[in-house]
């Protein structure tokens, strides 16, 4: 415009349709999919940094976590309005579904960390420790630093377990 501003003229980006009507959203490259007890479906977005949720009842779509920058958030924010990391060297894509909890797991940064279904908060799972050890048997999980090189990633999950590779 006449101040220099962008003005979109037409179409919408590819993380649009966060609060409206599924059928209406768009995605850039959906990386993976999870599955809740009660139907919804969980999807990661590499392309727009976005973990998302389709209520299956509501037919809405809404953010869980990411606003499509890789950086590691905290644990005191809101998910929905932080960044996630993603490691563009080593696919990170990869989100889990707790069983037992219905609670989303990804990486947070050094850490495995789910989504609070009751703050919508991360609360890391394991690692975020001050040490990387080669081997971290007997060791609490606390304690280990998940990362040598890369950011470690949700293999799969099971009841309230994860599988993770470092």
């Amino acid at each position: 415009d006449t101040s220099g501003n962008v003005i979109t003229l037409a179409g919408q980006n590819k993380y649009y349709g966060d609060g409206l009507a599924a059928i209406n959203s768009r995605f850039g490259s959906i990386a993976n999919i999870g599955v809740k007890s009660n139907g919804n479906v969980v999807t990661f977005d590499k392309t727009s940094l976005r973990i998302r949720e389709l209520d299956r009842t509501t037919g809405q779509m809404s953010l869980l976590a990411g606003n499509n920058i890789s950086a590691t958030p905290n644990t005191t924010s809101a998910a929905n309005t932080q960044s996630i990391p993603f490691d563009i060297w080593v696919d990170t894509a990869l989100i889990g579904i707790l069983p037992a909890t219905d609670e989303v797991v990804y990486n947070r940064g050094n850490a495995i960390a789910k989504i609070s279904s009751s703050t919508g908060k991360w609360v890391d799972i394991a690692g975020n420790g001050t040490t990387s050890y080669m081997t971290a048997d007997g060791l609490g999980l606390g304690s280990v630093l998940l990362k040598s090189a890369y950011y470690p990633k949700v293999v799969g999950t099971s009841g309230t377990s994860v599988l993770a590779a470092v």
